[in-house]
């Protein structure tokens, strides 16, 4: 089986370059707004620094892409966790609201 079956060509453009990308068809629209982040973190990485080469750049940029996945892997673990934590809450209070349900219907019995 081909590998490109269901990708669509794209094209994106990257600092003033234009590259051919396959792309999982109904993944056009999404690629095209990742090619657009990336190429206006370059141009600003590029204007704010004297980098000598495309790939100093990239570098930079892959970094800074990088970080803020992290930042935000971070944030959704935090998240999680005190989903979890209220979710654990709620469960006590209602485990206690159930056994005092049960005790004052043993002590009204006759």
């Amino acid at each position: 089986m081909d590998d490109s079956m269901g990708n669509n060509p794209v094209s994106i453009k990257i600092l003033d370059q234009s590259y051919k990308v396959n792309c999982p068809v109904g993944e056009e629209n999404n690629l095209l707004e990742l090619a657009a982040q990336l190429n206006q973190k370059l141009v600003l990485a590029k204007s704010r620094t004297p980098a000598n080469s495309i790939t100093q750049l990239l570098v930079m940029v892959a970094l800074e892409i990088s970080y803020e996945a992290k930042q935000q892997s971070i944030l959704h673990l935090q998240q999680a966790k005190q989903v979890d934590e209220r979710i654990e809450s709620m469960q006590k209070a209602l485990a206690n609201a159930l056994i005092k349900g049960v005790e004052n219907q043993d002590s009204s019995a006759p």
